[in-house]
């Protein structure tokens, strides 16, 4: 009978866990989806080399955010004591939906490392577009640019 009861508690962990893992969505395959369906060519390499023409001929890179644009983060953010951390070291990218003024939305998968996808708000610091505030969070996150894939 406990050989039974450990063979169950076994099976439904490791089918819990492989569930898990396969249900998981990273930033990058979120994004290259998105551009799948808008007809664009997708992206190579880890989320912050997005903006890298030389892994991904063709793109364009700003410094401002347009509709159908990659938001490519580096990686780092600042909290509010002014300190620098790393909160990714592959970067981050996510899907730009709309600019309005000063701020964005965009949507991304795996923010917050649960493979989910999520909607956000960020907000320009400075009239810097290269630092802003995601949600209305203390941090400043640092981002590398917007990219805008061509049409395959």
């Amino acid at each position: 009978m406990k050989n039974m009861k450990t063979a169950l508690l076994l099976s439904f962990f490791l089918s819990s866990t492989f569930s898990f893992v396969a249900n998981a969505l990273e930033c990058t395959e979120y994004v290259n989806q998105k551009l799948a369906n808008a007809g664009k060519v997708q992206l190579k390499g880890d989320a912050k080399y997005f903006a890298d023409s030389v892994k991904n001929p063709g793109i364009t890179v700003s410094s401002t955010p347009s509709a159908s644009s990659i938001v490519v983060f580096d990686g780092t953010r600042v909290n509010s004591e002014g300190k620098t951390i790393n909160f990714e070291s592959r970067g981050h990218v996510g899907w730009v939906s709309s600019v309005n003024g000063g701020a964005f939305s965009y949507s991304d998968a795996n923010w917050n490392r649960d493979g989910k996808e999520a909607s956000h708000t960020a907000s320009r610091v400075n009239n810097n577009w290269t630092k802003i505030k995601v949600d209305s969070g203390a941090s400043t996150y640092n981002v590398i640019g917007y990219v805008t894939a061509p049409t395959k």
